[in-house]
C-alpha cells in the first residue's frame, strides 16, 4: 500500500491567525482531509504542525492497525520545513524545536518498527501570476485551509459585531 500526504499552512499576520491541514491518500484514494484553525502562531510553527499530526494519523490509522504500507510520501510546499527536518537549518523558535523533536520520534518509530523512511518532497508553491501549481492535490490542501481560515475570521467578525 503506498501512502501519500499533501500538508500546507496559511497565515494572515493582519489579523494573527492561521490554519493548517493535510490530505492522506491510500493507493492514490482520498482517506482523509484534515484542517484547524489557530492564532498566535507563526506560518513556519504551522506547516511543521501540518506534517506532525499527519504523520500521526498515517501511525495510529494504518501502521498500528497492520496494514501493509509500502511507501509513505509526504508533499509540502514548505522548503523551511523539510530543510528543518534534515537538520539542514537550525532551529530557534522554541515551538518549532518542540514539534521537531516530536516529529523526529515519530520518524524513528516509522523507519525503525516498520521499516519504513518516509520521503520527503517539495512542491513549489503557488506563483501570484498563476495562483497555481503543477500539483492539483497541492492546489486543493492550499486551497482547503485558506478557506477555512477565512471562513473562520469572518465567523469572527459577525460574532464580535453581534456582541457589539
Amino acid at each position: 500500500m503506498e501512502i501519500k500526504i499533501y500538508t500546507d499552512a496559511s497565515y494572515r499576520s493582519l489579523t494573527n491567525d492561521g490554519c493548517y491541514g493535510y490530505i492522506i491518500l491510500k493507493d492514490d484514494l482520498i482517506q482523509k482531509q484534515f484542517c484547524r484553525t489557530t492564532y498566535n502562531i507563526k506560518i513556519n510553527c504551522l506547516e511543521f504542525m501540518a506534517i506532525k499530526l499527519a504523520l500521526y494519523d498515517v501511525y495510529n490509522e494504518y501502521l498500528r492497525e497492520c496494514d501493509e504500507v509500502d511507501n509513505i510520501d509526504l508533499y509540502t510546499d514548505s522548503v523551511n520545513c523539510i530543510k528543518y527536518i534534515e537538520n539542514f537549518y537550525q532551529l530557534k523558535h522554541p515551538l518549532l524545536k518542540e514539534i521537531k523533536k516530536e516529529v523526529d520520534e515519530l520518524l524513528e518509530i516509522i523507519e525503525k518498527s516498520y521499516d519504513i523512511k518516509v520521503k520527503f518532497h517539495h512542491v513549489p508553491s503557488h506563483s501570484p501570476k498563476t495562483k497555481h501549481t503543477k500539483s492539483e492535490l497541492n492546489n486543493m490542501i492550499d486551497k482547503f485551509v485558506t478557506t477555512v481560515s477565512k471562513y473562520n475570521r469572518d465567523l469572527n467578525r459577525k460574532i464580535n459585531n453581534e456582541k457589539n
